[in-house]
């Protein structure tokens, strides 16, 4: 029996002749969804792995499914559940400003992203519209963790409020 708490460590990448002709038998050997089949395993899942891992076997693999299913990468810029939740309570008001014609959260973000990053290329953190937007740089794609209101002068932040510290 293998040991649970023992890290998954990758496979090295191998060619294309020594992959499996399709993902039907495969099952996945690490991870949340340890001995399912890859036909069985979440495509937001896949779509995760493909871009936290390093070029190995299992990406390759991941990327076959995700080609069998006839789903792709995203070309830009992935918003994660959490970044959504907080730009509707924390930037609502920015994006009704700011929105084009039909323009829903989720599409506006979207664009702002996109903008964002063309203007700050590779950072992280960055202050921008009125709003802070953190990203987490994967191997393909960024993705966009979370969104706040950039902090007024004289503004107290949730720590300062609950430490009591003084707004500088």
């Amino acid at each position: 029996m293998t040991d649970p708490f023992k890290p998954h460590v990758p496979r090295q990448s191998i060619s294309e002749e020594e992959l499996p002709k399709d993902t039907h038998g495969l099952r996945i050997e690490f991870g949340k969804y340890k001995g399912e089949r890859w036909t069985r395993v979440p495509v937001d899942y896949i779509k995760y792995l493909i871009n936290s891992m390093d070029d190995c076997y299992e990406r390759r693999i991941a990327e076959m499914e995700l080609e069998r299913r006839g789903d792709t990468m995203p070309k830009s810029t992935v918003i994660s559940n959490h970044a959504i939740d907080k730009a509707s309570l924390r930037v609502l008001h920015i994006w009704e400003e700011n929105r084009q014609k039909n323009e829903g959260l989720y599409s506006w973000l979207s664009r702002i992203c996109d903008e964002a990053l063309k203007k700050y290329p590779g950072v992280n953190n960055m202050e921008y519209m009125g709003m802070k937007l953190v990203f987490a740089h994967g191997n393909v794609f960024p993705t966009l963790k979370t969104v706040m209101r950039e902090k007024r002068d004289g503004e107290k932040t949730t720590h300062q409020i609950t430490t009591g510290e003084k707004a500088r």
